[in-house]
C-alpha cells in the first residue's frame, strides 16, 4: 500500500470535470451529484461491502444495455461522418481497445466477479428501472438530439464524478487488477467520447439554437435518475448482514453425480451430508405450515425440512405406517405435500398424493379402484375440499387428520431411520389428469423417479444468481421433482400453493425469481390480467409444464420478459419427467403446437393407430417414447399397464406428428373430432382460433349426440379484457374455424361462444378441461345459453352460421 497517496491522489484529480462542460449543465447538478451521499461515502472509506456490491449490480442491470443505446441512437443519424465517429465507441465497447481485444462488458463482469457482486442476484431497484426506461426513450426517439444529450450528458461527460469515488472505493479495499480495470479505462478515455457526442450536439445546435434548452433539460434529467438510483444504494436490502447461501458447493454436486444409490428415497440424507450450509433457509413459502403445538413456519432450511420430516415420520409410525405400506394423502397447497412426500419414503412407505381440488364424485372413484382405505387430511383440505368432505362422510372413522397431531421437533426416531431403499423402491402414486376417466395411479420408484434429477445435477442453475419460482400444484409428481431439483441444489425457491394468474404476478414482482415454474393454465392467467412491458424483468427462463402451451399466450407473456425463453417442457405423469423441450423467445417464436425435440435420454416415433407401424414424416398418428424415466406401470392395474406399451414404447395418448425431427403434438386421442370427410383435432383448431383479434384462450370441443340441431364443434372464447363488442370476436373466430375446416364441415355444424370466464367449465385436478364432459353438456349449454339473467350468464354471445344473439 505504499503507493496508495499517489493512486488516490490520481483518482481525486479525475473526479473532477474540464471546463468545457460547465454551458451544457445547470449550476449547482455537478456539485449535487458529487455531494450525493452514496459517493461520498465511496471517497471517504465508509460505504461498506454489500452496499458497493449493491452498485456493481445495479450499474450492471443499466451497463448492459449501453451498446444498444448508442446503436439506437446512431440509428437516426443522418450524416455519415457523424455515424462513422460513434461508431470508433461502439467498436471499442465491443472489442476493447487493449491487445486482448475484451470487451467493456466483459470487463465489467470481471469486476463483477473480483468482487463476489453475482449479476442479477439482488432485485432491480425502480430507480434503476427508470435509468433503463429514459435512457432507451431518448436514445430511440425520433430526434437524436434528445438522445445524444442523454447518453453524452446523463452518462459519458459525467464518467469521472461517477467512477472516480467507485475506484477510489475499491482501492480502498486493496481490490485486484481485474476489479479496477473496466473504472480505470472509462475514467481515461470517456471524456474523449463525449467530447465526439458534444461536437454532434454543437453542429445540431448551431442549426438550432432553439434547442439548447432542451438539451440541458434531457441531461439534467438523466443526471438526476442516476442519482435517485446511487441515493438507493445506502438503503439497499440486506445492509451489511452477511450473505447467507444454502447453495451446494461444487464439491457436494460432484459428489451426488458419483453416488449410483442416489434417488428419490435418500436424496435428503446425502444433501445433509454434503452441504456446509444446512442452517440457511431457502425455501420461502407464500402462507406458512402450521401444526398443532408448533409456531408457523414460512421458511425452511436443510435441518428444518429433517426436523419436519422426522416429526411427520413419527406421526406415520404412530398410525401404523411402516415400510411397503402407500399412503393417501391430500393436504394443503404448498409445502405440505413435500413434506408428507419425504415423511414417508424415509420410513419405505410410498405416498398417493390427491390434488384436493379433484371433484368428489371422481375423488372418491379413485380411492375405491385403488383400494385406499384411509386418507390422511388437515384442517384447510377438510373445509375447503369437496372431495375430502365427501370422502370423509362416507368412510367415518378412516380420515387421519394430521392437523391434530402435535409433531415434536425434537423426534427420537428408530435406530433403522431412515430405510436404505432399494432401485426399485416405491415412493409416489402420482393420479394424472383424468382427461380420459378416473385419474390413474402412476408409479414412481426410487431410482426411476430420480434420472431426470440426476441428469441435471449441477445444470439446472444457469448461474450463483438463479432464484426459483414453483406455482405447480404441489400434489404434482412435477412439482415434486422440482423441489427435489432446488434441494439438490441449495436454490432460493418461493413455493406458491396456488396457480391463479394475480397471486402468481405479485410472486414474481416479490421474490424476483430467474426461473418460473407452472402449467399453461397459470400462464394463460397472467396472460389473461394483461402483460407489461418489462414487468417480469428478472425472468430469464419460463417452463410449461404438462400439454403444449399456446403460441400465442407464449408471444404474450415473452413481453413481460423480453430476453427470458419459454421452454415448453412437454410430458405427462406416466413419463416420469418433461421428455421434450422446445423453446421460444421474443424474436423466434416456436411453431405452433409444437414439443420440440427429445431429451437426450429419450427416443420417440409416431405410430400408425391401426398397424402400430412407424409412420412417414409429416403423417399424424400415435405419440410413442422410450426412456428410463417411464413409470413401470398402474397401480395394480397389469391390462391396463400392458396396454399402454406397444414393443417398448409408451403410448402417451396422444396424436402428434414429426417433421425435420420436431414433433407436433395435436390433440388428445380421446378429443379428436370425427366428421365422415376425416378428423378435426382441437388443439390445433384452438391455436387457429387464437390467432383472432381479441382472443384470450379458447376450448374447443366436438358435441355429442343431442338436440337434432346441435353443431358438430364448438369454440368456447375467453375475450381479451379490451376486447370490445362479443359479436365481432365471435365472428372472427367463426369465419376462421370455417376456412380451417374447408369442406370437412358445414357452416352450421361450428358454433362460437363467447363465455365470461372459462372456470365453470368441467376441469380435473391439474385444471385441465375436461373434454370429454364437455362433449356431453355442450349441446345443451347452448340450447340455454339465455336462460340466465344478462348479467350474470356465462356464455355472452353465440355465433352460427347467420350470427345471432343470444
Amino acid at each position: 500500500m505504499n503507493d496508495q497517496p499517489a493512486a488516490g491522489q490520481a483518482v481525486a484529480d479525475h473526479m473532477q470535470l474540464s471546463q468545457l462542460w460547465a454551458d451544457m449543465f445547470p449550476d449547482g447538478l455537478l456539485a449535487e451529484l458529487s455531494a450525493n451521499p452514496f459517493l461520498a461515502a465511496c471517497r471517504d472509506g465508509t460505504v461498506s461491502d454489500a452496499q458497493l456490491r449493491g452498485f456493481l449490480i445495479q450499474h450492471q442491470y443499466y451497463s448492459q444495455y449501453f451498446t444498444r443505446y448508442l446503436c439506437s441512437l446512431m440509428g437516426g443519424l443522418t450524416e455519415l461522418n457523424e455515424f462513422k465517429a460513434l461508431s470508433h465507441n461502439l467498436a471499442e465497447e465491443l472489442l476493447g481497445d487493449g491487445p486482448d481485444q475484451i470487451s467493456h462488458a466483459e470487463l465489467y463482469l470481471q469486476s463483477m466477479d473480483a468482487m463476489s457482486a453475482a449479476p442479477r442476484s439482488l432485485p432491480m431497484l425502480a430507480s434503476t428501472r427508470a435509468l433503463i426506461d429514459v435512457m432507451f426513450h431518448y436514445c430511440r426517439g425520433a430526434d437524436p438530439l434528445d438522445g445524444l444529450a442523454a447518453l453524452c450528458l446523463g452518462a459519458e461527460a459525467i464518467v469521472p464524478i461517477v467512477y472516480g469515488p467507485i475506484l477510489a472505493a475499491l482501492r480502498h479495499r486493496d481490490a485486484p487488477p481485474q476489479a479496477t480495470r473496466f473504472f480505470q479505462i472509462h475514467i481515461e478515455e470517456d471524456e474523449q467520447h463525449a467530447i465526439v457526442m458534444r461536437e454532434i450536439i454543437d453542429r445540431m445546435l448551431a442549426e438550432k439554437p432553439y434547442r439548447r434548452a432542451r438539451v440541458i433539460a434531457v441531461g439534467e434529467e438523466m443526471v438526476r435518475r442516476r442519482m435517485a438510483m446511487l441515493g438507493d444504494l445506502l438503503s439497499y436490502p440486506g445492509g451489511d448482514a452477511p450473505h447467507a447461501d444454502a447453495r451446494m458447493p461444487e464439491s457436494g454436486l460432484a459428489a451426488l453425480r458419483a453416488d449410483a444409490s442416489l434417488g428419490s428415497g435418500n436424496f435428503v440424507d446425502l444433501c445433509l451430508a454434503l452441504n456446509p450450509a444446512k442452517e440457511v433457509e431457502f425455501l420461502q413459502l407464500d402462507q406458512p405450515v402450521n401444526y398443532a403445538g408448533g409456531a408457523p413456519v414460512r421458511a425452511f432450511s436443510l435441518a428444518t425440512l429433517q426436523q419436519y420430516r422426522a416429526a411427520l415420520a413419527d406421526w406415520y409410525l404412530g398410525q401404523g405406517v411402516g415400510r411397503g405400506d402407500v399412503m393417501a394423502v391430500c393436504v394443503e397447497d404448498g409445502i405440505a405435500p413435500f413434506l408428507h412426500y419425504l415423511a414417508l419414503t424415509s420410513l419405505g412407505a410410498a405416498i398417493a398424493l390427491i390434488n384436493p381440488a379433484m371433484p368428489p364424485e371422481v375423488g372418491a372413484a379413485y380411492m375405491s379402484e385403488n383400494r385406499f382405505d384411509k386418507l390422511v387430511a388437515d384442517t384447510h383440505t377438510q373445509a375447503a375440499s369437496a372431495f375430502v368432505q365427501r370422502w370423509s362422510a362416507s368412510n367415518a372413522g378412516r380420515l387421519l387428520d394430521v392437523s391434530r397431531a402435535a409433531l415434536r421437533r425434537d423426534a427420537r426416531m428408530p435406530a433403522w431411520w431412515p430405510v436404505v431403499p432399494e432401485d426399485s423402491t416405491l415412493v409416489m402414486l402420482s393420479h394424472t389428469s383424468g382427461t380420459t376417466g378416473i385419474p390413474k395411479a402412476v408409479r414412481f420408484e426410487h431410482r426411476q423417479f430420480f434420472m431426470g434429477k440426476r441428469a441435471r445435477i449441477g445444470r439446472f442453475a444457469e448461474g450463483p444468481d438463479e432464484r426459483l419460482l414453483t406455482a405447480l400444484p404441489q400434489s404434482h409428481s412435477a412439482a415434486i421433482s422440482h423441489l427435489e431439483t432446488a434441494v439438490l441444489h441449495g436454490i432460493p425457491t418461493y413455493v406458491m400453493g396456488t396457480q391463479e394468474g394475480d397471486a402468481v404476478r405479485a410472486a414474481i414482482r416479490a421474490f424476483r425469481p430467474t426461473t418460473v415454474v407452472a402449467f399453461p393454465k397459470s400462464y394463460m392467467q397472467l396472460v389473461e390480467g394483461g402483460v407489461g412491458e418489462r414487468e417480469f424483468d428478472s425472468v430469464r427462463r419460463w417452463f410449461s409444464m404438462g400439454d403444449a402451451a399456446h403460441q400465442s399466450h407464449t408471444r404474450r407473456l415473452l413481453v413481460g420478459a423480453p430476453e427470458s425463453r419459454f421452454i415448453d417442457a412437454f410430458g405427462s405423469s406416466e413419463l416420469g419427467m418433461a421428455l421434450f423441450r422446445c423453446e421460444s423467445t421474443a424474436t423466434a417464436l416456436a411453431p405452433q403446437r409444437a414439443i420440440g425435440r427429445p431429451v437426450d435420454i429419450a427416443v420417440a416415433k409416431i405410430l400408425d393407430p391401426v398397424t402400430g407401424r412407424e409412420v412417414a414424416p409429416g403423417q399424424r398418428g400415435l405419440l410413442a417414447v422410450r426412456a428410463p424415466t417411464i413409470t413401470s406401470g398402474y397401480w395394480q392395474q397389469p391390462e391396463r399397464t400392458t396396454g399402454a406399451w406397444q414393443d417398448g414404447y409408451f403410448l402417451t395418448g396422444d396424436v402428434a406428428y414429426c417433421e425435420d425431427g420436431i414433433f407436433f403434438q395435436i390433440d388428445r386421442e380421446v378429443d379428436v373430432v370425427e366428421t365422415a370427410a376425416g378428423r378435426l383435432y382441437t388443439l390445433q383448431l384452438e391455436e387457429v382460433a387464437q390467432q383472432v383479434e381479441g382472443v384470450c384462450d379458447v376450448a374447443v370441443v366436438g358435441v355429442g349426440g343431442g338436440g337434432a340441431d346441435d353443431p358438430a364443434l364448438l369454440a368456447l372464447v375467453l375475450p381479451d379484457r379490451h376486447a370490445g363488442d362479443p359479436a365481432s370476436v365471435a365472428d372472427g373466430v367463426l369465419e376462421a374455424l370455417l376456412a380451417e375446416c374447408g369442406a370437412m364441415l358445414s357452416e352450421r355444424d361450428v358454433a362460437v361462444a363467447i363465455v365470461r370466464s372459462l372456470a365453470f367449465l368441467p376441469v380435473g385436478a391439474t385444471g385441465k378441461v375436461l373434454k370429454r364432459v364437455l362433449r356431453d353438456s355442450a349441446g345443451s349449454l347452448l340450447r340455454h345459453a339465455s336462460d340466465s339473467a344478462a348479467g350474470t350468464r356465462n356464455v355472452l354471445y353465440v355465433a352460427r352460421g347467420s350470427a345471432e344473439r343470444v
